[in-house]
Protein backbone atom coordinates (compact mmCIF):
# COMPACT_ATOMS: atom_id res chain seq x y z
CA UNK A 1 0.00 0.00 0.00
CA UNK A 2 3.00 2.25 1.16
CA UNK A 3 4.44 1.72 -2.67
CA UNK A 4 0.92 2.36 -4.14
CA UNK A 5 0.61 5.56 -1.94
CA UNK A 6 3.84 7.23 -3.05
CA UNK A 7 3.07 6.42 -6.51
CA UNK A 8 -0.75 8.29 -6.30
CA UNK A 9 1.77 11.50 -5.14
CA UNK A 10 4.29 11.51 -7.41
CA UNK A 11 1.34 11.08 -10.16
CA UNK A 12 -0.63 14.17 -8.73
CA UNK A 13 2.51 16.14 -8.19
CA UNK A 14 4.99 15.85 -10.48
CA UNK A 15 2.73 15.91 -14.19
CA UNK A 16 3.24 12.13 -14.64
CA UNK A 17 0.17 11.61 -16.14
CA UNK A 18 -0.16 7.69 -16.20
CA UNK A 19 0.69 5.11 -13.68
CA UNK A 20 0.42 1.24 -14.14
CA UNK A 21 1.42 -1.89 -12.23
CA UNK A 22 0.36 -5.37 -12.13
CA UNK A 23 -0.29 -7.02 -8.57
CA UNK A 24 -0.88 -10.62 -7.68
CA UNK A 25 -3.92 -11.02 -5.23
CA UNK A 26 -4.77 -14.08 -3.03
CA UNK A 27 -8.69 -14.11 -2.76
CA UNK A 28 -10.43 -15.29 0.70
CA UNK A 29 -10.51 -18.99 -0.99
CA UNK A 30 -6.54 -18.94 -1.35
CA UNK A 31 -7.20 -19.08 -5.27
CA UNK A 32 -4.31 -16.29 -7.10
CA UNK A 33 -5.78 -13.93 -9.34
CA UNK A 34 -3.54 -10.58 -11.09
CA UNK A 35 -4.86 -7.61 -12.09
CA UNK A 36 -3.55 -4.57 -14.09
CA UNK A 37 -4.05 -1.59 -12.17
CA UNK A 38 -3.94 1.47 -14.34
CA UNK A 39 -3.92 5.23 -13.46
CA UNK A 40 -4.87 8.18 -15.15
CA UNK A 41 -4.64 12.05 -14.32
CA UNK A 42 -7.03 14.64 -16.13
CA UNK A 43 -5.50 17.77 -15.91
CA UNK A 44 -6.84 21.48 -16.56
CA UNK A 45 -5.12 24.09 -18.64
CA UNK A 46 -3.31 24.97 -15.71
CA UNK A 47 -1.67 21.51 -15.36
CA UNK A 48 -3.66 20.62 -11.83
CA UNK A 49 -5.29 17.36 -11.76
CA UNK A 50 -8.94 17.44 -12.01
CA UNK A 51 -9.96 13.93 -12.16
CA UNK A 52 -8.51 10.59 -11.47
CA UNK A 53 -9.34 7.55 -13.93
CA UNK A 54 -8.73 4.42 -12.28
CA UNK A 55 -8.70 1.43 -14.54
CA UNK A 56 -8.41 -2.70 -13.04
CA UNK A 57 -8.45 -5.34 -15.79
CA UNK A 58 -8.35 -8.90 -14.72
CA UNK A 59 -5.11 -10.07 -16.76
CA UNK A 60 -5.56 -13.35 -14.57
CA UNK A 61 -5.90 -16.07 -17.25
CA UNK A 62 -3.40 -14.28 -19.75
CA UNK A 63 -0.28 -14.88 -16.66
CA UNK A 64 -1.94 -18.47 -15.95
CA UNK A 65 -0.85 -19.11 -19.60
CA UNK A 66 2.54 -17.76 -19.44
CA UNK A 67 3.28 -19.64 -16.39
CA UNK A 68 1.64 -22.59 -18.23
CA UNK A 69 3.66 -21.94 -21.44
CA UNK A 70 7.19 -21.08 -19.72
CA UNK A 71 6.30 -24.43 -17.69
CA UNK A 72 5.76 -26.22 -20.95
CA UNK A 73 8.58 -24.77 -22.12
CA UNK A 74 10.99 -26.22 -19.08
CA UNK A 75 9.81 -29.55 -19.02
CA UNK A 76 10.15 -29.89 -23.15
CA UNK A 77 14.20 -28.75 -22.81
CA UNK A 78 14.93 -30.83 -19.58
CA UNK A 79 13.11 -34.10 -21.54
CA UNK A 80 14.91 -33.45 -24.80
CA UNK A 81 17.85 -33.40 -22.93
CA UNK A 82 17.40 -36.37 -20.80
CA UNK A 83 17.06 -38.56 -24.09
CA UNK A 84 20.47 -40.12 -25.19
CA UNK A 85 19.10 -39.05 -29.07
CA UNK A 86 19.42 -36.49 -30.69
CA UNK A 87 16.52 -33.80 -31.59
CA UNK A 88 16.02 -31.30 -33.65
CA UNK A 89 13.18 -29.14 -34.78
CA UNK A 90 12.50 -26.67 -37.82
CA UNK A 91 10.13 -24.22 -39.15
CA UNK A 92 8.44 -25.32 -42.47
CA UNK A 93 11.29 -24.01 -44.46
CA UNK A 94 13.84 -26.72 -43.01
CA UNK A 95 15.45 -24.08 -40.76
CA UNK A 96 16.44 -25.16 -37.33
CA UNK A 97 15.03 -23.84 -34.45
CA UNK A 98 16.47 -26.11 -31.31
CA UNK A 99 18.46 -28.77 -31.11
CA UNK A 100 18.95 -30.76 -28.10
CA UNK A 101 22.76 -31.58 -26.09
CA UNK A 102 22.79 -35.44 -28.04
CA UNK A 103 22.17 -33.82 -31.21
CA UNK A 104 25.23 -31.55 -30.53
CA UNK A 105 27.31 -34.90 -29.69
CA UNK A 106 26.12 -36.85 -32.78
CA UNK A 107 26.99 -33.32 -35.00
CA UNK A 108 29.64 -31.15 -33.30
CA UNK A 109 27.98 -28.26 -34.00
CA UNK A 110 26.66 -25.95 -31.23
CA UNK A 111 23.16 -25.03 -30.53
CA UNK A 112 24.15 -21.27 -32.15
CA UNK A 113 26.08 -23.16 -35.47
CA UNK A 114 23.05 -25.27 -36.20
CA UNK A 115 20.14 -22.54 -36.20
CA UNK A 116 18.93 -21.60 -39.65
CA UNK A 117 20.47 -23.53 -42.41
CA UNK A 118 23.50 -24.50 -40.05
CA UNK A 119 22.41 -28.19 -39.73
CA UNK A 120 22.91 -28.98 -43.35
CA UNK A 121 26.76 -28.09 -42.59
CA UNK A 122 26.47 -31.42 -40.42
CA UNK A 123 25.36 -33.46 -43.19
CA UNK A 124 28.00 -35.32 -45.23
CA UNK A 125 28.51 -33.37 -49.00
CA UNK A 126 27.68 -36.26 -50.58
CA UNK A 127 24.30 -37.20 -48.95
CA UNK A 128 23.37 -33.26 -48.65
CA UNK A 129 21.05 -33.34 -52.09
CA UNK A 130 19.71 -36.88 -51.05
CA UNK A 131 18.26 -35.45 -47.54
CA UNK A 132 16.92 -32.01 -49.20
CA UNK A 133 15.24 -34.16 -51.75
CA UNK A 134 13.67 -36.77 -48.95
CA UNK A 135 12.91 -33.59 -46.86
CA UNK A 136 11.50 -31.79 -49.21
CA UNK A 137 8.78 -34.89 -50.00
CA UNK A 138 8.72 -35.15 -45.96
CA UNK A 139 5.91 -32.05 -46.11
CA UNK A 140 3.81 -33.39 -48.70
CA UNK A 141 3.28 -37.10 -46.14
CA UNK A 142 1.20 -37.92 -42.97
CA UNK A 143 3.04 -40.05 -39.87
CA UNK A 144 6.81 -40.79 -39.82
CA UNK A 145 9.50 -40.29 -42.42
CA UNK A 146 12.84 -42.48 -41.86
CA UNK A 147 16.48 -41.61 -43.76
CA UNK A 148 19.88 -42.92 -43.07
CA UNK A 149 22.68 -40.64 -43.78
CA UNK A 150 25.93 -39.56 -42.75
CA UNK A 151 26.61 -36.83 -40.60
CA UNK A 152 30.43 -35.20 -40.36
CA UNK A 153 31.37 -33.47 -37.76
CA UNK A 154 33.76 -30.67 -37.73
CA UNK A 155 36.95 -32.71 -37.10
CA UNK A 156 35.80 -34.78 -40.54
CA UNK A 157 34.80 -37.78 -38.06
CA UNK A 158 31.70 -39.63 -39.74
CA UNK A 159 28.39 -41.17 -38.12
CA UNK A 160 25.93 -42.55 -40.01
CA UNK A 161 22.32 -42.08 -38.09
CA UNK A 162 18.75 -43.04 -38.68
CA UNK A 163 16.51 -39.76 -38.39
CA UNK A 164 13.06 -39.89 -38.26
CA UNK A 165 10.99 -37.03 -38.79
CA UNK A 166 7.42 -36.12 -38.73
CA UNK A 167 5.55 -32.85 -39.69
CA UNK A 168 4.23 -30.38 -36.80
CA UNK A 169 1.11 -28.90 -37.79
CA UNK A 170 -0.90 -25.74 -36.74
CA UNK A 171 -4.69 -25.52 -35.75
CA UNK A 172 -5.91 -25.42 -39.09
CA UNK A 173 -3.51 -28.50 -40.22
CA UNK A 174 -0.96 -26.23 -42.10
CA UNK A 175 2.45 -27.90 -42.07
CA UNK A 176 4.60 -25.42 -39.50
CA UNK A 177 7.70 -27.43 -38.64
CA UNK A 178 9.18 -31.17 -38.23
CA UNK A 179 10.24 -32.32 -35.04
CA UNK A 180 12.97 -34.77 -35.95
CA UNK A 181 15.24 -37.52 -33.97
CA UNK A 182 18.87 -38.58 -35.08
CA UNK A 183 20.48 -41.66 -33.35
CA UNK A 184 23.85 -43.56 -34.37
CA UNK A 185 23.09 -46.39 -37.24
CA UNK A 186 24.93 -49.25 -35.88
CA UNK A 187 23.65 -51.63 -37.91
CA UNK A 188 25.45 -50.68 -40.73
Amino acid sequence: RKAFQAEMERLLSNGTDQYQTVKRILSNNDQTAWARLSVAVVRNAKGRPVHIVPMIEDITDQKRSKIALRENEELFHTLTNLVPIGIIMTDSMGRCLYVNESWCKISGLTPEQARGDGWIESIDPQDREQVATQWSRCSDMEGWFTLTYRLCNPTSEVTRVEARTINLHNETGEVTGFMGTVSPNISS
